[in-house]
């Protein structure tokens, strides 16, 4: 009698282990194949403070580029005196104004900045250069902008944040 019991343990046993592996199984084939990958399943992003907008933006892979639209969300005029990008596939990404003309006004009129080296982004040229083995999957970038504004002369830093694939 005691043998018995002991048998229906273990089917109860072998009958949910078998279930617990062709869980795991599935599990395992899942995360192999890039499904279960946390950066497929988050969305591009690209944020900032109510002070500037991200209207839209691009990681060029061909010409190693970060393009940012930017517009003025402050309600008043201010001077951007620097952009400066960092992360895991930025090798160096700094941004100057043409022509030497520093700082560059950004007026509060809904004034769109395109930041790049390729056009249609005419207003600021710089060096940015990305690791291109790097950038095959979405990447964080640290965007971090100094800014006056036209009636002070004190410097604000101002960080934003990107999410991106090069594309």
């Amino acid at each position: 009698m005691l043998f018995k019991r002991a048998q229906a343990a273990m089917e109860f046993l072998m009958t949910y282990g078998w279930a617990i592996l062709v869980v795991l199984i599935v599990v395992g084939a899942l995360a192999y194949f890039g499904v279960l990958n946390p950066q497929n399943l988050i969305p591009e992003k690209c944020v900032f403070p109510t002070m500037l907008t991200c209207t839209d933006y691009q990681v060029a892979s061909v010409g190693t580029a970060i393009k940012l639209v930017l517009m003025n969300g402050a309600g008043k005029d201010f001077n951007l005196n620097g952009v400066d990008i960092t992360g895991d596939a930025v090798t160096t990404c700094k941004y100057t104004w043409l022509a030497g003309t520093a700082p560059l006004v950004v007026a509060s009129t809904s004034y769109t900045l395109c930041l790049g080296t390729n056009p249609p982004c005419a207003v600021a040229t710089g060096t940015c250069t990305l690791d291109t083995t790097k950038i095959t999957s979405k990447k964080k970038y640290a965007i971090n902008v100094n800014y006056t504004y036209t009636d002070s002369t004190y410097i604000h830093p101002l960080t934003g944040e990107l999410f991106a694939k090069a594309g």
